[in-house]
């Protein structure tokens, strides 16, 4: 064999992992001395699971995972009619009802996020979707820390000033921001279940504590109601308000992280101390009424979060006060002193005196007793130690289990009081691996199966007087299938039956394992998300058959063949570290589009800005320039001569929102059109660092036109109560996970809004969801209130999906309704009307929710105002609930933006202004879609650039992504998009209006000010816009366009070759020399090219 062909033969592992990666693969195992083994995962090759699919009726699967070298094992049998007689049968008892599961899951500490982030990105990927995937466990459950624990680098809290009260200098810090929020969203991304995540407290500032340490010792100052126990409650709700920021919403909270340790003399690591009197006390007069009134009053409260043996004392103690009582959901428990406190004397008793709360078992590893080794891969016992916790636990009424650390190092840390353990998955970062311990498996047979919701019911052994080693339990799942789970701890194998309505089922349990047990009791019903098979699936381990055979009589030729098959493959993983350029196609529309599909999209690196004295500059231009960056140094003088543009920074004038786009339903099903990677590199393009950095999202609430059917998400005729009340598939199939994977690629905090296009038609005055027509009957009655309802329904919904909302607007376009053509999605508001809806419906209800959502008024054309404000914002009522004025583009040319946009600000300058929604397209006389349009970026930077300079706030597109007809729109209302879709191909293009948002979007973050910026002259051929900005980071930013053409004038005449088709006068005008004057930096003497936009980037100091 030559040298080709060796090489050849080892790359071949490479192209055995892309081929198998859409089926499960096995574990890659490893051993650490006898029957002592891993399963290893690195960027290229990880194990992993089908999706769980439920088998017809009569016939179960077992997944099986063992001591001998089994993970998880699937296997299908049949249900028998009789059996032979086993050691013992195991009945199901439908009638033997019992607690409902939250779920089971894991910790994000500091240290588990600082492991996970320490692998390559590809493993990081493997190690997040092993936990949280379909592919893997389908954790449910996160555990935070709020702030510092032992698993920290070093101690803190999240304000160290003394005596700060009022929490003013409260901030998270950089493990949040960094490390744990953005694998939160990437978590959430890759997760089909709903994540709950809770948070516990370790310490509070020390200013608050009597030991002034973090460590040791230490109660909260003073006692339950004054200023220490007040501020301490807040520090909960600042650290809600501060993670909703970042679009990350918590199910609970616990009272703190075991409170008696902060009764112990010397106690090592953070810690606050509670008795049971005192955690009591500060429920029911601070922490509950603070958590209460605030917009996180749906956030769940767990108390205890110790150690069990504290049970049922310290139930008794918190529950039976009425005060204390109903702030209270729940009680957690750890496990480390199980061996004190028997469950039958703790948790039981707990259960039946409290039956209402649930009881969460919170945390558990193993390696934190003294006589315990940390770390000690590959120990099949330390699985059965979980296994046996949990089993035990779920047969006494606990409602689910959480794992400390999801990831440790190899000494079980990091861990700045070096108090190491062990964890499932430990990270060698110098190998850039990780592996997956026995306890991953372990949980897996749990977390994988028993989805939240499923209840516990009874397993009767047949044989009363025959003692069997084997533990057990048995669940009802939603969709109706039974689990059993089934541990053998012991050195022998056992043979038994399991019993159901379905048939008899003969088993055996091999020594040292766990089995998993899934059928259906009612034929008919399959899996969630089950794939349509068109054959068999190859068996796991097979050769694949497509590749070809290698070998000598192959040939150089045939390696060389396979090794160019190897360098497309691996051609876009080697490029992905720098930005890529533009692959330019031309459709004879005056500019190119860029080309991406699966393996190319052009990308930007992340912005740095420059050291002071020098700036960056990007250009994009008609001749093909796309957010070019160069860059310049700052000059003493100009050379020449004329137009100048001075900044001011101290005229300071509004802040920005942002700059976004809409996912309607077609925008989402064209993105969903594409294959995984071309979706992919879709959303990274949109909002990661590697794109243009979007953070506002507008999301229709429920249909709009760009819908393929008309609905809402109540049609059922007079449901008041809103019991019928449903999302559509297409929020929860394709907006919520669109929405959880653009949050994972985000690094900046995503700000959605929604907005409603029509009520249910049995609230409307023409009883049709389309169509002119306001609500029946006049504010403050059933209608008005149920409509009311339904937004807080929408929230709700989707917050339990872990997605939420920054605003929602009040109509879309509520004038549309009074002349809208008859097919379309519309509901009617006069002024007036929004007004009483407003004061008297709407905003009492977002107020009394648990949503700290914003309210925006109009959300239609500027021509409306300033005489719409003036009407709502009049109303001292109405005005109170409302945050801004949402503003559509497609008017603009009637009334000038100083009559509507600065006159209803300088009327109502606490109310910000937001564009929230253009495109183009969208008169009968223009195509709907014109790919390559320079002039329509052009429309777009020439409406940003205009408003930003009339203190509007932030600028929203419309649809995200459409097809090449600008749809699909069940109403034929096609128009076109910044990024255009041809799913047969499985490519999209990225128009000129894509980079010109860019411009802005990438540059100019939430938080920035616009400040001052004098020209020189007025330029009446030049035609050059421009806004300059500072950025929170004290960066500066100035957007110039330049909207005229080369020299000269020419009139289009051919529809084919222009972007509209009307006759239409290129302006004449020509490239423009400039200059750019910061007096604390110098000048930067430039110019403008016909048809371009540019962003030039600095820092002062």
């Amino acid at each position: 064999m030559g040298a080709v062909g060796a090489l050849c033969w080892r790359l071949l592992p490479v192209l055995l992992a892309v081929h198998r990666a859409a089926g499960a693969r096995p574990c890659s195992p490893k051993y650490f001395g006898r029957d002592a083994m891993v399963c290893v995962c690195n960027a290229t090759y990880c194990d992993t699971l089908d999706p769980l699919v439920l088998p017809a009726h009569g016939y179960y699967v077992k997944y099986e995972s063992s001591k001998a070298g089994k993970r998880l094992e699937r296997s299908e049998g049949k249900f028998l009619h009789k059996l032979c007689a086993p050691d013992v049968v195991l009945r199901l008892d439908m009638t033997q009802r019992f607690q409902r599961v939250k779920g089971f899951g894991g910790s994000i500490t500091d240290a588990a996020a600082i492991n996970i982030l320490s692998l390559p990105e590809r493993a990081q990927d493997h190690l997040l979707r092993s936990y949280f995937s379909e592919e893997g466990l389908e954790y449910n459950l996160i555990r935070l820390p709020m702030a510092s624990c032992d698993f920290s680098l070093h101690a803190y809290t999240y304000d160290d000033v003394p005596y700060d009260y009022e929490l003013t200098h409260f901030a998270l810090r950089d493990e949040d921001t960094k490390l744990k929020i953005p694998l939160l969203h990437r978590a959430s991304a890759m997760s089909k279940r709903p994540l709950s995540l809770y948070a516990s407290p370790w310490t509070s500032p020390t200013w608050l504590k009597t030991s002034e340490s973090y460590v040791g010792k230490g109660t909260l100052k003073g006692q339950a109601g004054d200023k220490y126990h007040k501020t301490w409650a807040n520090y909960f709700v600042r650290f809600l308000d501060e993670y909703a920021k970042h679009n990350v919403t918590f199910w609970a909270v616990t009272a703190e992280n075991e409170p008696t340790a902060g009764l112990i003399n010397n106690y090592p690591f953070q810690c606050l101390g509670f008795t049971a009197e005192q955690q009591r006390d500060f429920i029911a007069r601070d922490l509950g009424p603070a958590l209460a009134n605030s917009s996180h009053r749906h956030v769940q409260l767990i108390i205890l979060d110790d150690n069990r043996l504290h049970l049922p004392h310290w139930a008794r103690v918190v529950l039976e006060d009425e005060q204390a009582a109903r702030y209270v959901h729940g009680i957690g428990i750890h496990w480390y002193l199980d061996f004190i406190g028997p469950i039958q004397d703790t948790v039981l008793p707990t259960h039946e005196l409290f039956p209402d709360y649930f009881i969460l078992a919170t945390e558990a590893c193993i390696g934190a007793h003294f006589w315990e080794r940390d770390v000690i891969l590959g120990c099949w016992e330390r699985g059965n130690q979980y296994s046996h916790s949990i089993l035990t636990n779920l047969n006494h009424f606990v409602a689910g289990w959480t794992d400390w650390n999801l990831a440790l190092d190899l000494e079980g840390g990091p861990n700045w009081v070096k108090n190491y353990v062990d964890s499932p998955i430990i990270v060698d970062s110098s190998e850039g691996i990780f592996y997956k311990q026995p306890m991953f498996y372990h949980m897996g047979h749990f977390s994988k199966f028993i989805p939240e919701g499923s209840q516990r019911v009874g397993l009767v052994a047949s044989r009363e007087s025959k003692k069997t080693v084997l533990e057990y339990t048995a669940f009802l799942r939603p969709d109706g299938a039974v689990v059993v789970v089934v541990l053998n701890r012991s050195p022998q194998d056992i043979t038994f039956g399991l019993a159901d309505t379905v048939g008899l089922l003969a088993a055996v349990a091999p020594a040292n394992s766990i089995q998993t047990y899934v059928w259906q009791r009612h034929g008919g019903r399959r899996g969630p998300g089950e794939p349509v098979i068109g054959g068999p699936r190859p068996r796991a381990g097979a050769a694949p058959r497509d590749l070809p055979e290698l070998g000598e009589r192959g040939g150089a030729m045939r390696a060389l063949g396979i090794l160019g098959w190897l360098f497309l493959l691996l051609l876009p993983v080697s490029q992905v570290a720098g930005a890529r350029p533009c692959m330019p196609k031309d459709f004879g529309h005056g500019s190119p589009v860029c080309v991406c599909d699966a393996t190319y999209c052009d990308t930007l690196d992340p912005l740095v800005v420059p050291a002071p004295g020098f700036y960056v500059k990007y250009e994009s231009s008609k001749a093909g320039k796309r957010l070019e960056r160069s860059e310049g140094k700052f000059q003493s003088r100009m050379s020449t001569r004329g137009l100048l543009l001075t900044l001011n920074i101290s005229t300071l004038y509004q802040h920005v929102k942002g700059f976004g786009g809409s996912l309607s339903d077609a925008a989402a099903m064209n993105i969903l059109k594409l294959s995984q990677p071309a979706q992919d590199n879709l959303l990274r393009s949109y909002f990661s660092e590697s794109g243009i950095e979007y953070n506002l999202i507008r999301v229709p609430m429920a249909c709009s036109d760009f819908s393929v059917r008309p609905y809402s998400y109540d049609d059922v005729p007079k449901d008041y109560e809103l019991k019928h009340f449903r999302l559509a598939d297409e929020d929860v199939e394709m907006k919520i996970p669109l929405l959880r994977r653009a949050l994972a690629m985000s690094k900046r905090p995503l700000l959605l809004f929604a907005s409603p296009w029509t009520a249910p038609a049995w609230m409307k005055s023409n009883g049709d969801v389309r169509g002119k027509g306001t609500l029946k009957g006049k504010a403050g009655d059933k209608y008005h209130k149920t409509w009311a309802n339904y937004f807080i329904k929408f929230l709700d919904e989707y917050a339990k999906r872990n997605v939420t909302f920054w605003a929602v607007t009040a109509q879309n376009e509520p004038l549309a309704g009074l002349f809208t053509p008859p097919q379309a999605p519309t509901i009617a508001f006069t002024a007036a009307q929004q007004r009483d809806f407003i004061a008297q419906d709407l905003g009492p209800a977002l107020a009394r929710s648990s949503h700290r959502t914003r309210l925006l008024m109009l959300d239609d054309q500027r021509i409306h105002l300033p005489h719409w404000a003036k009407v709502v914002l009049g109303n001292a009522t109405a005005a109170r609930y409302v945050a801004g004025l949402a503003i559509h583009w497609y008017l603009d040319a009637i009334v000038p933006p100083a009559w509507s946009l600065e006159a209803t600000h300088k009327l109502f300058p606490d109310h910000f202004l937001l564009y929230t929604e253009a495109c183009t397209g969208f008169f009968m006389f223009r195509f709907a879609v014109s790919l390559g349009c320079w002039e329509r970026g052009d429309h777009y930077s020439y409406s940003i650039l205009t408003v930003m300079n009339h203190f509007v706030s932030g600028w929203t597109d419309w649809n995200l992504a459409l097809d090449l007809d600008g749809g699909p729109n069940w109403v034929k209302n096609f128009v076109d998009s910044p990024v255009i879709v041809d799913g047969s191909k499985d490519v999209f293009y990225k128009q000129p209006m894509f980079y010109h948002m860019g411009h802005f979007s990438k540059f100019i973050p939430e938080g920035s000010r616009r400040v001052g910026l004098h020209s020189s002259r007025r330029c009446l051929l030049c035609q050059l816009e421009h806004v300059a900005v500072l950025r929170p980071d004290g960066a500066l930013v100035l957007v110039v366009l330049n909207r005229s053409a080369q020299a000269g004038m020419r009139v289009v005449l051919s529809p084919s070759r222009a972007c509209s088709a009307f006759l239409f006068l290129l302006r004449f005008g020509r490239d423009v020399p400039f200059g750019i004057r910061d007096p604390a930096m110098g000048f930067i003497e430039t110019v403008a090219p016909a048809h371009s936009i540019q962003t030039y980037l600095w820092h002062q100091q």
